[in-house]
């Protein structure tokens, strides 16, 4: 974490993980707490104990929302 990243100085979280099942709901559950999420990379790589296969990260970052007149996020 690391305030004062975005334009309106709040803070930022970075987050990486290995995509897999439940990595979205996670996501999807921290968007509907309040929080921007965003996808900024997803790579892809051979693994290596078998390089026929492969796995999947992620790179998110997390940014609180600002409450905004009349809005609010946290219901």
């Amino acid at each position: 974490w690391r305030g004062g990243d975005s334009d309106d100085g709040g803070t930022v979280g970075w987050a990486a993980s290995e995509v897999r099942d439940g990595v979205q709901d996670c996501m999807d559950v921290l968007s509907e707490e309040g929080f921007e999420v965003d996808e900024v990379e997803r790579v892809t790589r051979p693994l290596l104990r078998d390089p026929e296969q492969v796995a999947v990260f992620a790179v998110y970052r997390l940014q609180r929302r600002q409450l905004q007149l009349g809005v609010d996020f946290t219901l």
